[in-house]
């Protein structure tokens, strides 16, 4: 007869297992995301407002239109509610110097300092700015964001 039996030799064979399967899963490299950020901020010329701007699909459209969020805070932290919002963007660096081929507009108010933001599309990879003209009670800023449009955002 062996010195275990039976039940304490398959137990200490599954706890065995169990330390080799535990000490395998912790020697694997964590997972890195690799996809560029689809999220950019940025504050005001003037330091009144900021401004947070997403795609609503979570990712960069090439050839396609885009619907998106901007949400903009007073320099508080507080959401900016109801604001007149002028937009342009385009390729204005080197090479380029041409708008958006679309107008984008604020299209509708969303609540807590978000707007919807549609008319966005990108014809071609490479550097884009986004200027927004932010207006309320008399305070006016211009917030810019830049975003490099690369193969790694589609």
């Amino acid at each position: 007869m062996s010195p275990c039996p039976k039940r304490t030799q398959q137990t200490l064979g599954a706890l065995l297992l169990l330390t080799f399967f535990s000490f395998a899963a912790a020697a694997e490299p964590p997972a890195i995301d690799a996809a560029p950020s689809t999220v950019w901020h940025a504050d005001g010329s003037n330091g009144v407002y900021g401004a947070s701007f997403q795609p609503v699909a979570g990712k960069l459209a090439l050839g396609e239109y885009s619907v998106w969020k901007l949400k903009l805070v007073k320099a508080s932290g507080q959401p900016l509610d109801k604001a007149s919002i002028g937009i342009s963007a385009g390729m204005f660096g080197e090479g380029h110097g041409h708008g958006m081929p679309t107008s984008p507009v604020a299209s509708a108010y969303l609540g807590g300092g978000v707007y919807q933001i549609e008319g966005v599309l990108f014809s071609m990879l490479g550097d884009w700015t986004f200027f927004f003209d932010v207006e309320q009670d008399g305070q006016r800023d211009r917030i810019r964001i830049d975003l490099s449009f690369s193969a790694d955002h589609l």
